[in-house]
């Protein structure tokens, strides 16, 4: 049966580190001392390379949004592997590998992430541990330029708590820190370590102008603004005047800086973060924070169900953004940790298929593995040109043709009227997947070319088929030959329709019916939580395959998952229901199931038959479900 990994877009747990949860802790230290000048480094810097940091002047800062992010950065990230622990002497250290090791590649950003603390300078403006950073960021920056490497800084929506402690002033104007805000209850984000910054007020944009012009005299080439609402996993909090006033901030310095917002950013607002912000990330933190459950810096699954920190869960939330994601702006997967083998918590062939769905969605390419100890086979993949050149086309990101499968098609636009393709098999055994050029709008015989290899596949007629490992992936490039315009497509085969209320049905636990205006039959299935289930029978198939089952589902609450067996088979979660709008509001959920010839049952169920797991206890209403042949 299929329905595993089909899961749908997701806010359902705040990111549980102990790193995260200093911050809440501390979130209200005041602590001030400005950065200061100086030079702490670990290794010389080459020669080739001993310029000193650039200017922030206009001449050679300024550039249009497009031209900044005219394709995905790349580069490094101090989270998965230091997460609170990093400090100035790592950083420079990760600096030099990255130069030496990634850097011909194209990875040229090394960015600070959090260090889980909330330090401020005199000015109100966040700053690293003094302890970590003893002389500021400024000599760790002119190291990073000197190497040819950007540098990114780490901030939150908001302005620092301390910051409005010590009601900093806001130069060359005559307001405080405590002007601008809303009031000492309203929090600027989830982590509550900021106040929410009213931009009505004068000197509210002030503050983050001059903070900007800090950050730009500094060499900062890269800010990610974490704890991003609507999305971060939080509701009560709306960060996206925040975004606007950086954006702006960031412009009038004069200096190209990249804006990044994190994370699982609500893609309902996607036109508006595509016009303030350079990258998004569309899911939770790739690390695996779940003790027990994993052995690495990530994880490809999670055996207690859907959980949003894993390389499964972007194949599922990464195509709500596929319409936004090109020059501009960019939809962000999180760090890349394929690097450092067993330690990464992925097997090789999940490895390939993480880099290979990266780049064909165009994903920023940037590692949080430890530089220091790469193995032969993660260089290999960070390093393949080809993979690279599909991430770094510069064109429109990659999109699944139906992601209601464990085999994937995507497929994204080369340059000259090439094609890459990628196909996916995210079944438990291998399977054959298939690409037809009428999907990519053509049809026709193409040359087609193994991006990861290199090898030429020769010509192939109308489409694409090979046998795929469990977790596996191929990456193709498709170059159509005098392609022709192709036939109609057949109608979409009629589906047959079984309602809740059906008498073939079967109610346990503390399932019940409903009434429903909007259902057919007036009822829908409704306490399925705790062991509540219906079991739909009387589900004809005329022959044995593969079915498309469309679930008419209402849902109110976030959050909601269901399991589902088919004919007694061992219970699979189903996935993550995105709201209705309301517990009479229907809308569709569907996933592909494999039937047997004749009469079938369809279970759907609010714990798995086996084990303790109760993840997704809480199932959402349904209505009924619709079952058709799959094409």
């Amino acid at each position: 049966m299929y329905g595993f990994r089909r899961i749908g877009r997701r806010t359902l747990v705040l990111r549980m580190s102990l790193a995260l949860f200093a911050v809440l802790l501390i979130g209200a230290a005041s602590a001030t001392g400005a950065a200061t000048a100086g030079a702490a480094t670990v290794a010389p810097v080459p020669a080739a390379h001993a310029q000193d940091a650039p200017a922030n002047t206009a001449a050679n800062t300024t550039a249009a949004a497009s031209q900044l992010a005219a394709t995905p950065y790349m580069g490094w990230t101090s989270w998965d592997t230091f997460r609170c622990n990093v400090s100035a002497r790592t950083v420079e250290q990760q600096a030099l590998l990255l130069h030496e090791k990634l850097q011909p590649y194209g990875y040229d950003y090394v960015n600070i992430d959090s260090d889980c603390d909330n330090y401020i300078n005199a000015d109100g403006y966040k700053i690293y541990n003094p302890a970590t950073f003893p002389d500021g960021l400024a000599p760790v920056s002119t190291y990073v330029h000197r190497l040819g490497l950007k540098l990114g800084v780490y901030l939150y929506p908001g302005i620092p708590i301390p910051a409005v402690q010590q009601n900093t002033a806001i130069p060359g104007t005559p307001y405080h820190a405590q002007d601008i805000i809303y009031n000492t209850s309203t929090y600027g984000n989830t982590f509550q370590d900021t106040y929410q910054i009213d931009y009505a007020k004068p000197g509210a944009q002030q503050f983050i102008d001059d903070w900007a012009d800090w950050l730009a005299a500094q060499g900062v080439d890269y800010v990610k603004m974490d704890a991003v609402s609507p999305g971060s996993d939080a509701t009560g909090y709306n960060a996206m005047a925040d975004v606007k006033a950086w954006r702006e901030a960031l412009n009038q310095t004069g200096r190209k800086i990249w804006l990044e917002i994190s994370w699982n950013i609500d893609p309902a607002d996607a036109s508006y973060w595509k016009t303030y912000a350079n990258g998004w990330r569309a899911d939770d933190d790739i690390d695996c924070y779940a003790t027990g459950t994993c052995t690495g810096l990530t994880a490809w699954s999670n055996p207690t169900g859907y959980v949003p920190d894993t390389v499964l869960a972007r194949f599922f939330d990464a195509p709500a953004w596929s319409g936004y994601t090109g020059p501009g702006g960019w939809t962000d997967l999180d760090a890349l940790d394929i690097g450092n083998g067993p330690l990464d918590g992925l097997t090789d062939t999940q490895s390939q298929t993480a880099m290979t769905l990266w780049a064909i969605t165009r994903s920023p390419l940037y590692t949080g593995d430890d530089l220091s100890t790469l193995t032969s086979y993660g260089l290999s993949l960070l390093t393949n040109r080809g993979v690279i050149a599909v991430d770094q086309a510069g064109l429109a990101g990659g999109k699944p043709v139906a992601s209601d499968t464990d085999q994937q098609v995507w497929y994204a636009p080369m340059p000259g009227g090439e094609w890459a393709v990628a196909l996916f098999n995210l079944g438990g055994q291998p399977e054959p997947v298939s690409a037809s050029w009428q999907d990519l709008g053509f049809c026709g015989s193409a040359s087609v070319k193994d991006v990861w290899t290199g090898a030429a596949l020769g010509q192939h007629q109308d489409g694409f088929a090979a046998t795929v490992p469990s977790d596996g992936s191929r990456l193709l490039l498709v170059k159509p030959d005098g392609a022709g315009s192709c036939p109609a497509a057949p109608p979409a085969p009629a589906g047959t329709y079984y309602p809740a209320d059906s008498a073939q049905n079967t109610l346990s636990g503390n399932a019940s019916l409903t009434s429903c205006a909007s259902c057919t039959g007036g009822e829908m299935a409704g306490n399925l939580y705790q062991g509540g289930a219906i079991q739909f029978g009387g589900i004809e198939a005329p022959q044995a395959g593969t079915y498309l089952v469309t679930l008419s589902y209402a849902s109110d609450n976030d959050g909601r998952s269901a399991y589902l067996d088919v004919n007694g088979s061992p219970d699979e979660v189903i996935g993550d229901f995105p709201l209705t709008g309301g517990w009479d509001t229907m809308e569709p959920y569907t996933i592909r199931v494999k039937l047997q010839q004749g009469d079938n049952t369809i279970t759907v169920t609010s714990v798995p038959q086996a084990g303790s797991n109760t993840y997704g206890s809480y199932d959402p209403n349904i209505a009924g479900l619709s079952v058709s042949p799959a094409r």
